[in-house]
């Protein structure tokens, strides 16, 4: 959907993917089983295009003549969106759905209410596929760590991540290998 969302030529002034990562949905997989995760899953897909129903104003979901929202992982769904004013609009629209789905399922009766955090990637520069647009909004995601947090793709921050991983690899490979000891000084 979202390849055909790229090669569709209607004027935008910005577009994006925004993912939505179903917080502790991990625990309730454990604790309830797979069927009931996908239920809870498809529900809150549904609360995000209700949402997005709601907000509607410059910045939209693209087709929204079928299903917006899909399910890019276990614990994550992901939509294209479009604004004709900016990307900012954009940011703003994906807020409006964090906030609505809060408080859409803020209810007494529900024995779990879903957080949701988003990561947005914009299609823009030398991003030109699905795939990578994609990949940089669950990136993004994975750095709106907090519930109702919301987060963009920055290749700096991607970057920093691979320095990261690389330390903790080499660090970890050093211990194995006995290049580390431990050397303590009185005071």
């Amino acid at each position: 959907r979202i390849e055909a969302a790229l090669q569709d030529p209607s004027a935008a002034a910005a577009s994006c993917v925004v993912a939505f990562r179903l917080h502790a949905a991990e625990l309730v997989m454990q604790a309830q089983g797979s069927e009931s995760t996908n239920r809870l899953v498809a529900r809150v897909a549904r609360m995000v295009e209700n949402a997005l129903a709601a907000s509607r104003g410059w910045a939209s979901a693209w087709r929204v003549e079928c299903s917006a929202v899909c399910r890019t992982a276990d614990d994550e769904l992901a939509v294209f969106m479009r604004s004709r004013v900016s990307g900012d609009q954009l940011l703003g629209t994906a807020r409006t759905v964090l906030d609505s789905v809060a408080t859409v399922s803020a209810r007494p009766d529900s024995e779990y209410v879903p957080a949701l955090s988003a990561g947005i990637a914009f299609l823009e520069g030398d991003v030109t596929g699905a795939d990578l647009l994609l990949q940089n909004a669950h990136v993004a995601v994975a750095q709106a760590t907090e519930p109702q947090a919301c987060a963009t793709y920055s290749s700096v921050a991607q970057e920093q991540s691979r320095r990261r991983l690389s330390l903790q690899s080499s660090l970890r490979g050093a211990i194995e290998r006995g290049e580390m000891w431990l050397a303590f000084q009185p005071q």
